[in-house]
Order: C-alpha cells, then sequence, then structure tokens
C-alpha cells in the first residue's frame, strides 16, 4: 500500500478506536489514546514482549505515552535497504502529532524488537521538542541533530545505544527465563 494510502488508513483507525479519559477535570475531554500503536498483530507481540523484557523499551513506551504523539509501527520495507525507519513524515490527528516507524521483518524477533527500540527512541526525539509541527521541521531536526551514516541515511547515538541496550536486555531476560 503506499504510504499516502496507509496514513489514511491508520488515521481512520485512530479516529475510531479513541476512547474518552476516565479522568475527571480538564484531562477528562482529551481523547486518550496508546502512544505507540501497532499495526499487525506480530508488532503487537514483539511490542509486548519488549516492554515486558527490556526497561529501556519500557520507558521508551511510556515517555511517548507522555507525549502529545502517536507512533504507528507497522511491518515494511524501508528505502536503501535499511531494517527499519522513522518515515521523515509528520502528520496530525487532532491535537496528537503522529510518526510512522516501519520494520522490515525478515530477522529474528530479537533484532526486530530491538530495532523498534531504536525507531522510537528516533520518534521520542522528535516528540520531545514540541517545536517540530512539521514534516519540513523533522527533517531539519534530522540534519542537524543526526549523523549521515551513508548517503541519506541519519543516524543519532541515542537511537543506537537504545536499540545495543534492548538487545541486551532482553537477551539477559531470555537467558534468565532459560536457567
Amino acid at each position: 500500500m503506499p504510504i499516502a494510502g496507509w496514513i489514511l488508513s491508520c488515521l481512520g483507525v485512530l479516529m475510531s478506536a479513541t476512547p474518552l479519559a476516565a479522568s475527571s477535570g480538564p484531562e477528562a475531554t482529551r481523547p486518550r489514546v496508546t502512544g505507540v500503536r501497532p499495526t499487525s498483530s506480530r508488532m503487537a507481540a514483539l511490542i509486548g514482549e519488549a516492554t515486558a523484557r527490556s526497561p529501556t523499551f519500557k520507558n521508551l513506551v511510556a515517555s511517548i505515552e507522555a507525549t502529545d504523539g502517536m507512533v504507528f509501527v507497522d511491518e515494511g520495507k524501508c528505502p536503501r535497504h535499511i531494517p527499519a525507519c522513522l518515515v521523515w513524515q509528520l502528520t496530525h490527528a487532532g491535537a496528537f502529532r503522529v510518526l510512522f516507524v516501519v520494520i522490515d521483518t525478515r530477522r529474528p524477533d530479537i533484532h526486530l524488537m530491538a530495532s523498534i527500540g531504536h525507531e522510537l527512541r528516533h520518534a521520542l526525539e522528535v516528540l520531545e521538542d514540541s517545536s517540530i509541527r512539521t514534516t519540513s521541521a523533522l527533517k531539519q531536526f534530522y540534519m542537524r541533530e543526526g549523523k549521515e551514516v551513508r548517503p541519506h541515511v541519519v543516524e543519532t547515538a541515542a537511537g543506537h545505544a537504545a536499540g545495543d541496550t534492548i538487545l541486551l536486555e532482553i537477551q539477559q531476560s531470555r537467558a534468565r527465563e532459560r536457567r
């Protein structure tokens, strides 16, 4: 599905599935949504396991939840044959900034979970900066803050570190479980 169709499909799901918050006061009228939104059962399972096994992953999800953002995580292929990517496109759904992560699932689950965490860290970099409200601002942010590691592939130290830490935490959790 082309990215534009995928975005519209995701936003349709979002707008039809946002219950009102149960709290009282000013927050009660704000829709309560999950900040990290898998688009398939496989992505949901990977995110669930990574959240259970990795404190770093769990903290990333909680940090995204504390922003005005949502991050859709989908299976697919990224440009330039990279295994995972934060799509450089920012859109809005009501008061929410919406970002998209794509994961190529042709690798072992443990590496997929680390890649999801890596890309969620990138999403959090954007969502923590409330001045980033457009696709253009997102691109400018990464051209300023990131490092081009290959032509048209930009990386940050925080994204790399998050992926490495999550991979190690999940490996350790699985090893403890096998004992």
